[in-house]
């Protein structure tokens, strides 16, 4: 944990500290903890408690909620107190509104994430009758989606299946695990999500590139 949480400060560029970067750094210091004790439950008990995730949900909405709030309200105080700032809110302009919307939506995309990424976990539980996935990993790709958002949060699960699929792989190649064994799918959505933490915006330029040149 303090590896990551080090590694996070040495990405940051902290020579430009702000009150955005600061709460920023809270943000993902909070997803890094949270992360790091569910891949050791799931790990070593092959469960996710209620008694952490559930909490974790709620903290992590109000920090999401919390930060917009503050983005739209310092925008709203900076424009008001600028002569011509004044100009740029409604019913002069829409600038304001516009955005505003830019800064609710790494919020609204994360609770939409939540939902979908929370929603398909359950239908596979419903299809595979309890077999291929387990209520913590419902509540952990919830986590997932409303920490890190769209696009953020479908490269995590796409990573997270794909790490799951070769280490599953390996493990059977090397008679660890048999066809039809279970083992822990938390670890990976961790895993995945740590990625995209740290690489996303580099996975996702280099998928964008890879298309556009295609």
């Amino acid at each position: 944990m303090g590896v990551l949480i080090g590694f996070l400060f040495f990405q940051s560029s902290l020579s430009l500290l702000s009150v955005n970067l600061v709460l920023s750094l809270i943000y993902k210091i909070f997803f890094i903890t949270i992360l790091a004790v569910l891949f050791l439950t799931d790990l070593k008990k092959m469960f996710i408690p209620d008694r952490i995730i559930l909490p974790s949900l709620v903290i992590g909405l109000i920090l999401s909620l919390g930060i917009t709030i503050y983005k739209i309200g310092y925008l709203y105080y900076f424009l008001l107190q600028n002569p011509v700032g004044k100009f740029l809110l409604p019913p002069h302009s829409d600038y304001f509104l516009r955005h505003a919307f830019y800064a609710a939506e790494p919020a609204l995309t994360g609770i939409l994430m939540a939902i979908l990424i929370g929603g398909f976990f359950w239908g596979l539980i419903i299809i595979t009758k309890g077999k291929g996935m387990g209520g913590g990993d419902v509540k952990l790709g919830a986590f997932m989606g409303l920490m890190l958002g769209f696009p953020q949060a479908l490269i995590a699960l796409i990573l997270s299946f794909l790490i799951g699929a070769i280490f599953s792989i390996i493990l059977i190649i090397f008679g660890k695990k048999h066809l039809g064994q279970t083992i822990p799918f938390g670890p990976f959505l961790v895993l995945g999500s740590l990625i995209v933490l740290f690489w996303g915006e580099k996975i996702l330029n280099w998928y964008l590139n890879l298309s556009i040149g295609t």
